[in-house]
């Protein structure tokens, strides 16, 4: 073939929008694309969702930027600041230039195409503008302009249903929209509008609409964070923490300046959902993703979503590892502010964290979830044992090395005596949950008998204590009760060592039969009739009001008991001993055999 010849090369037009159609299916992603449009114009303050029979109409109180010549094919403002106006960024069908402006999330175009899920001519109303748009037309000519209504304020967005087959839903492979979706379309904006609001950039209020139908969320910072708030009474509510990725960031947008805009933010945002209601548990890009964060909070960044906007990009790409920045940027921010979280979020959000972030941290090799989320178990585990976030059962807060936990009812009971010597136990309603943190990272440990030991030598316990020695509960039958129980646990449970059993013999906790407290070397155990008969020969001993130990028989244990030899030993050191004799004698002789003393 001698002659050169020049062939058409075209681009199916119906078919990328099918494509992206197919990326982008749901009625909540055209909510979330619809909101997100609304909230990235730096002016907007309130938008409003309308559903009728006939067509859905979105409206908000800004307006679309116009350069002098909407009808010229390049904008006039993209040479001097890098980014067109509103009207030539809808006309260039996924520009991207949006993105080089700063505080906007979307590309115009592209998230504004799930609209054709439920509309095949959408209307654009702004500005004195007015746009109805036809995709099956030549590309010149798939807008027609007129002028906007007389008196229009605001941008509204026009959607009629799409609800007969039609050439282009037919291009496009979208089904016809039936009449149940019209009708549950309202449902949908109540669940998904309050949830869509907590990072919102300016809009501060959505309302919606249908027939006598109708709802206002309104957004209102409080001093720990967000609330939103319904006009039929609901409330969501989150703790916002604030974090910044930049010294990161900036590194990698100066090392992939193609991929990585310089507009885009480097700030970070953590939810706690402080209601049973409020969301927790996935990503956000400034609106809700389906990608969890596999930790019972809403982490919020200017992550790069896939393409079905529902994902966060967690592959090689530079976009990727800008989005890990973030992630790693989320974990510092908790680690930072963690001895703040009891009083900002509450113990039982405390500990749910802390207890995901350590199963989160085990189960990333076994699982498809990236290696960035291993960080925040390892910035948390780098401030845990020093924080004051454990909850004690005798009241406050104290550091995880500081802190005892404990397995039976009887420790418990203890806690307010062991609190008094400096022993605090965690709070029963967070005990199982403060167990799965237990590691040589964290630093908690079981309750023993060591503990108590240290403590009580602390105490001074380590001689005779009468009443007036002694204060708190260790002066109250009650409270000393309770210390023997635990004892008594800590012992029968071997949570003890040999050197620790005999350290605690020589501490003060041992009812004497007088009424003081004695160390458990220096009482002997023995009936009632061995004691008298000792105690009246003036024998040097003192001895264990058995009674009072009746119920703790391993704590009894350690105390030596008078057999026959100690007996004859006390009894030949005691200094009545010979009238000892004469009056157990005398007792003697009426006994069959007996040759007496």
């Amino acid at each position: 073939m001698a002659d050169e010849l020049k062939l058409s090369r075209g681009w199916n037009h119906l078919g990328e929008i099918a494509k992206t159609l197919g990326d982008l299916r749901g009625l909540r992603t055209v909510i979330h694309e619809l909101i997100q449009n609304a909230d990235d114009a730096p002016a907007v303050t309130r938008m409003r969702f309308t559903v009728t029979d006939e067509l859905l109409e979105v409206w908000n109180d800004g307006e679309f930027e116009r350069c002098s010549d909407l009808t010229a094919p390049e904008c006039e403002l993209l040479g001097g600041r890098g980014f067109r106006c509103d009207f030539h960024s809808f006309r260039d069908m996924g520009s991207g230039d949006k993105r080089n402006r700063a505080g906007t999330t979307g590309a115009f175009g592209m998230g504004f195409t799930a609209v054709y899920q439920l509309t095949d001519h959408p209307e654009l109303v702004s500005n004195g503008e007015k746009w109805v748009i036809d995709e099956t037309a030549t590309e010149d000519a798939r807008i027609t302009r007129t002028a906007a209504p007389a008196g229009h304020e605001g941008t509204s967005f026009r959607l009629p249903w799409a609800t007969s087959p039609s050439r282009f839903r037919k291009a496009t492979h979208q089904d016809v929209v039936s009449n149940e979706a019209i009708v549950g379309f309202y449902d949908e904006l109540v669940a998904a509008v309050p949830r869509a609001m907590p990072f919102l950039k300016h809009l501060e209020a959505i309302e919606i609409g249908c027939g006598s139908r109708g709802c206002v969320y309104e957004r209102e910072p409080s001093s720990d964070g967000l609330i939103v708030k319904s006009s039929d009474g609901a409330r969501w509510t989150w703790a916002i923490l604030q974090g910044n990725c930049a010294d990161s960031a900036e590194a990698l947008k100066a090392q992939y300046p193609e991929q990585i805009e310089a507009a885009r933010s480097t700030e970070v945002a953590v939810a706690f959902p402080l209601d049973a209601d409020a969301a927790g548990g996935v990503l956000y890009a400034s609106l809700p993703t389906e990608e969890s964060s596999h930790l019972p909070l809403l982490i919020n960044a200017d992550f790069y979503p896939a393409s079905d906007r529902k994902r966060i990009r967690f592959d090689d790409a530079p976009e990727s590892e800008f989005n890990r920045t973030a992630i790693r940027a989320a974990a510092r921010c908790i680690a930072a502010d963690l001895a703040q979280l009891p009083d900002r979020v509450g113990d039982r959000a405390v500990v749910g964290v802390l207890v995901a972030a350590l199963e989160l941290s085990r189960r990333s090799g076994q699982e498809q979830i990236d290696s960035c989320f291993v960080e925040f178990w390892q910035e948390i585990v780098g401030e845990l044992p020093g924080a004051m976030i454990v909850p004690v059962a005798s009241g406050g807060y104290e550091c995880a090395t500081n802190v005892r936990l404990w397995r039976e009812d009887a420790e418990v009971e203890a806690a307010t005596v062991l609190a008094e010597i400096g022993i605090s136990l965690v709070d029963a309603e967070f005990r199982d949950d403060w167990y799965r943190l237990r590691s040589h990272e964290v630093g908690l440990q079981e309750l023993n008998v060591g503990d108590v030991v240290v403590r009580l030598r602390g105490a001074g316990l380590i001689s005779r204590s009468d009443a007036s020695q002694l204060s708190g509960g260790l002066a109250t039958e009650r409270g000393i009760a309770s210390l023997w129980g635990a004892l008594e646990v800590l012992l029968a449970q071997s949570r003890s060592t040999q050197e620790s059993r005999k350290a605690l013999q020589d501490c003060a906790v041992a009812p004497g039969s007088e009424g003081a407290l004695w160390p458990l070397s220096q009482l002997l155990a023995t009936d009632a009739e061995t004691e008298e008969i000792l105690g009246d020969a003036g024998a040097a001993t003192h001895f264990l009001d058995a009674e009072k130990f009746a119920d703790y028989p391993t704590l009894t244990g350690l105390v030596d008991v008078v057999d026959a030899g100690r007996f004859l030993e006390l009894l030949e050191s005691a200094e009545e001993a010979g009238t000892l004799r004469a009056t157990l004698n005398s007792k003697l002789r009426g006994c069959p055999g007996s040759r007496g003393f």
